[in-house]
C-alpha cells in the first residue's frame, strides 16, 4: 500500500520528466510539489520527534515515580502482624529497631527469597538517620543514664512479600514510651496490644542489670522498670490467648558488649536476666506448661559493637550514668546479633501466616531464617520456654 510520502515522490518524478521533455508550463507545479514534499516531511519529522520526546519524558517520569515511591508501587495489604516493643524509658528501644533494620538489609537478605521494605520513604529516612546517629556515637565518650525518652508511641510498618511482588502482609513495630507503663491512661492500650501481638520484644539495659553502685545497689528496677512490665504481663496474660495462636517473647539485653565476650560473662548475663524477668516468665510457664502457646528466648544484641563499659558516675542530680568508650582506636560501628530478632521473630510470623492463609510461599524463607538462628548458650542465647 502506497503511503502519502510515496505518492508525492511519484508525482514529483512525473513533473520532472515532463520538464525535461521541454514542457516548461509545469515549472510552477514542480516548485509547488517540492515545497509540499519538504513541508510534509518536516511535519512528519517534527511529529515523530515530539512523540519520541513525549514517550521518553513519560518513561522517565514513570521511572522517577517508581524510584521515588518505591514503597507505594504496590497496593497496601490488610494483613498485619503486631510486634510490641517494651522497655524502660529511654532504654534504647528505638536504637534497637534501627539496628535490626540496618542489619537485615546488610546481611539477612542475602540468599533469602524475601523482601522487607519500610512502608514509606519517610520512615526509611527516619531509620537511616537513627543509624547514622548510632554510627557517629563511637567518635566520643558515650554517657547514658536515666533518659526522658519519647512521650508518644511510634509505629514502624514494613511491607513483607516475595521479591518484585506485591506485599502479602505488614510487620508493625509498636514502640511504646517507657513512661506509659506507669500511666493509667495508656496502661490499658499497652495491655491490649500485648494480647494482640505476634511477637513481643522486651528490651533490657544490660549495664543497669550488671553494674552496681558503691552500696552494691542495682539500678535495673529504676531503669529497666521490670516491676511495671511484670505487672502488665500479669494483667495481659491472665489466661491463654483467645486466638490460641502461639506468641513469641524475646528478652533482648542491649548495651551488652562488655558482658558477652566470654562464656562466663554470657552465663552471668543470662542469670541476671532470668532473675530479673523470672516472675513474668514463670507466670506464663504456669498456665502454658507445655509451651503450646508461648515461646520465650534470650537474644543478646550489641547495638554498637565497638565499645566497652568504662565506668559508673553520677550526674548533678545524683542519678547514675553509665560511660562507654571505644575498645581501641581501630574499633568501629559493628553491631552483632541484631539480625537474630528476625531469625527468631519473623520466622514465627511466617509460620503463623502460612497457617492462617494456607499458603506455602514463604516456607523456603522460613526454613532459612530458622537455620540462621544462633542457639549457642556460650554466646548468650537461651530458650527459656516452648520451642522455636
Amino acid at each position: 500500500m502506497l503511503t502519502s510520502s510515496s505518492l508525492i515522490v511519484i508525482f514529483l518524478i512525473a513533473l520532472v520528466y515532463r520538464w525535461m521533455e521541454g514542457d516548461l508550463t509545469i515549472a510552477p507545479f514542480l516548485l509547488s510539489g517540492f515545497v509540499i514534499f519538504i513541508s510534509y516531511k518536516s511535519f512528519r519529522w517534527a511529529k515523530s520527534s515530539t512523540e519520541e520526546s513525549r514517550k521518553s519524558k513519560s518513561n522517565k517520569t514513570l521511572e522517577n515515580n517508581l524510584l521515588k515511591n518505591r514503597y507505594k508501587a504496590f497496593p497496601k495489604t490488610r494483613n498485619k502482624f503486631q510486634i510490641t516493643v517494651l522497655g524502660g524509658r529511654g532504654v534504647g528501644k528505638t536504637s534497637l529497631l534501627a539496628t535490626v533494620y540496618g542489619e537485615f538489609e546488610r546481611h539477612l537478605t542475602r540468599g533469602l527469597q524475601l523482601q522487607i521494605n519500610p512502608s514509606t520513604s519517610l520512615m526509611r529516612t527516619s531509620l537511616s538517620e537513627k543509624l547514622g546517629e548510632l554510627e557517629s556515637t563511637l567518635d566520643d565518650e558515650i554517657v547514658q543514664g536515666i533518659s526522658v525518652g519519647e512521650s508518644d508511641k511510634r509505629s514502624y510498618e514494613f511491607d513483607v512479600g516475595l521479591p518484585l511482588k506485591a506485599p502479602d502482609f505488614q510487620l508493625v513495630f509498636n514502640d511504646y514510651p517507657g513512661g506509659w507503663l506507669r500511666d493509667e491512661i495508656h496502661y490499658k492500650e499497652v495491655e491490649i496490644f500485648l494480647r494482640n501481638s505476634a511477637v513481643i520484644l522486651w528490651v533490657l539495659d544490660a549495664s543497669a542489670l550488671l553494674v552496681r553502685g558503691d552500696k552494691a545497689e542495682s539500678y535495673s528496677t529504676k531503669i529497666n522498670q521490670t516491676g511495671y512490665i511484670t505487672d502488665i504481663f500479669k494483667s495481659a496474660f491472665k489466661e491463654l490467648p483467645q486466638d490460641k495462636i502461639k506468641k513469641t517473647i524475646l528478652l533482648v539485653p542491649i548495651k551488652c558488649e562488655t558482658w558477652t565476650t566470654t562464656k562466663l560473662d554470657n552465663q552471668k548475663l543470662r542469670t541476671h536476666i532470668e532473675d530479673e524477668c523470672g516472675s513474668a516468665v514463670n507466670l506464663i510457664k504456669n498456665f502454658d506448661p507445655e509451651g503450646k502457646y508461648f515461646s520465650i528466648a534470650i537474644i543478646p544484641v550489641q547495638t554498637l559493637g565497638g565499645v566497652h563499659f568504662d565506668r559508673l558516675q553520677t550526674n548533678a542530680d545524683n542519678q547514675p550514668e553509665f560511660v562507654f568508650k571505644r575498645k581501641n582506636e581501630q574499633a568501629f560501628y559493628q553491631p552483632r546479633y541484631a539480625e537474630q530478632i528476625f531469625s527468631y521473630g519473623l520466622a514465627s510470623i511466617l509460620q503463623r501466616y502460612s497457617e492462617q492463609s494456607g499458603s506455602n510461599k514463604f516456607n523456603a524463607a522460613q526454613k532459612k531464617l530458622e537455620q540462621r538462628r544462633n542457639t549457642k548458650e556460650d554466646e548468650g542465647f537461651k530458650v527459656l520456654h516452648g520451642k522455636f
